[in-house]
This record gives C-alpha cells, structure tokens and sequence, in this order.
C-alpha cells in the first residue's frame, strides 16, 4: 500500500523549502515549485473529497459539508502562496 493512500484525503502534502537562503534565485524558485506542487495535491484532494460526499456527481457547486469546504480552503490558500510567490519572484 503506497504512502498516499494513508493519508487523508482532504489533508495536502506541505513541502517547507525555509532553509532556503530568501535572496537565492535556486531558492525562490523551489519555494515556488513546492507552492505548484502543493496546489496540485491540494486541488487533487479536493476532487477526492467532493467524489465522495457525492459519487454520481449530480449537483452544481461545491457540496457545503465540513471536509469539502476544508479542502476548498486549502486550495484557496494553495492558490494564493502560488500568486506570491510568483510576485516575488518578479521583482528585483
């Protein structure tokens, strides 16, 4: 059984890149590579949390139970560490 099937479905993995000298270019680029990475696994949980309150799939919108709105959440933060970083990786 692989490592990710033990995890929770609405609970992404996290990479922490802060031993990362902030200045180095290697490193902003990383801290946004774990960002993307995180946002995937996130978004992937999200599906997997969404499949199961509703299998078929026969609603519009996002189902309002706790573990879906954990996950749209993480997602939502996901998207937003992706954005500043992005920004701070564009100014000088």
């Amino acid at each position: 059984m692989s490592s990710f099937a033990i995890r929770p479905a609405v609970q992404p993995l996290y990479i922490a890149f802060d031993a990362l000298p902030a200045d180095s270019a290697w490193g902003r680029e990383m801290r946004l590579d774990a960002a993307r990475f995180n946002l995937a696994d996130a978004r992937t949980a999200l599906a997997a949390a969404v499949k199961a309150q509703d299998p078929d799939r026969h609603f519009r919108g996002l189902p309002e139970c706790p573990w879906v709105i954990e996950a749209y959440d993480a997602v939502r933060a996901a998207e937003a560490e992706v954005v500043r970083l992005e920004r701070e990786g564009k100014t000088p």
